[in-house]
């Protein structure tokens, strides 16, 4: 959370309707220090969620440590 700096772990659907549906900003960090924004993207396959980097999308979030 921006505004509080709360972090935590939330599954996929809830992310994604965090992000798409109640205008949520999530933020990963990406291997060099930056910091890659998560949209939620919608295909005819289901939703997912995936990092934009520097206007690029990037595969950011499957190189996230498991916990």
């Amino acid at each position: 959370n921006d505004e509080t700096q709360r972090v935590g772990i939330s599954g996929i659907e809830k992310m994604y309707d965090w992000i798409v549906e109640k205008k949520g900003r999530a933020v990963v960090k990406t291997k060099d220090g930056g910091d890659a924004l998560v949209r939620g993207v919608e295909t005819p396959e289901g939703r997912y969620l995936r990092a934009v980097y520097n206007g690029t999308w990037t595969n950011d979030l499957l190189n996230l440590p498991k916990i």
